[in-house]
């Protein structure tokens, strides 16, 4: 089965924006999101153990933002702003979390990156930069995280995509009976539809792997010890790009 690019194209996303910060009192504490005063080193989460600065989360929800607001013409009331922050360091900290927990068990499930892998992915990154005019190199040179950390982020996305790959996605694929279903749904749903066959194929096989890899990291959630600086959020599914 055709192997489908969930972490590199969504951490793409979390590398291409401007950082902001500021605050003076919780150091190395969890800090409180709906302060306007949080230190840069109070804390949005700590993954088994491993801190995330507010900072750095912070920098990851501004990343979204403007994202948003460039490429897909977010717009908002002014008064609305701290709400539209707030719910993209909601996803920095999920980002966070998907990271530290899908690495660590790369590392431990020894998954090696080949030259072939890294080709592939930045092949596969180039459509998404052709998006905003930049080239797979302009993502390297021009991320406000600067070249080094960009590099160490987009290696780790080729361990996480591999191990998802080798450990859920190789073994996903839709059964005959799975596709009849998928084509008798359609065609209740949609009667003027008319998908080709490898269509509703690869739409049962998205979102088979989909179910699978979420379940896959729920496990990992489940083991894990976490403490957030966001207590009602619920970390159940890959942050996937669509």
């Amino acid at each position: 089965m055709k192997r489908i690019p969930m972490i590199t194209a969504t951490l793409v996303l979390a590398l291409v924006a401007v950082c902001l910060t500021t605050g003076c009192s919780n150091k190395r504490k969890l800090a409180d999101p709906r302060s306007l005063k949080n230190d840069p080193q109070s804390l949005a989460v700590i993954i088994n153990g491993i801190p995330v600065t507010w900072e750095a989360v912070d920098r990851r929800g501004r990343a979204f933002l403007q994202d948003e607001k460039t490429f897909n013409h977010l717009a908002f009331a002014p008064e609305k702003e701290a709400e539209a922050l707030d719910h993209f360091r909601r996803r920095a900290v999920k980002i966070e979390v998907m990271r530290n927990l899908l690495l660590a068990e790369a590392r431990q499930q020894r998954i090696v990156v080949t030259e072939q892998d890294r080709q592939t992915a930045l092949a596969r990154l180039a459509p998404l930069m052709a998006r905003r005019n930049w080239t797979t190199n302009d993502f390297f040179t021009r991320s406000p995280l600067g070249p080094e950390q960009t590099h160490a982020e987009f290696e780790e996305s080729l361990y996480i995509d591999k191990l998802l790959f080798e450990k859920v996605l190789r073994t996903v694929s839709a059964t005959t009976d799975e596709i009849a279903a998928a084509t008798a749904e359609l065609a209740r749903q949609r009667p003027d539809a008319k998908p080709k066959p490898a269509e509703i194929r690869q739409f049962v096989n998205r979102s088979k792997a989909r179910q699978a890899v979420n379940a896959y990291y729920r496990k990992l959630v489940a083991g894990a010890t976490i403490q957030c600086a966001f207590p009602d959020l619920v970390f159940e599914e890959v942050m996937a790009a669509e």
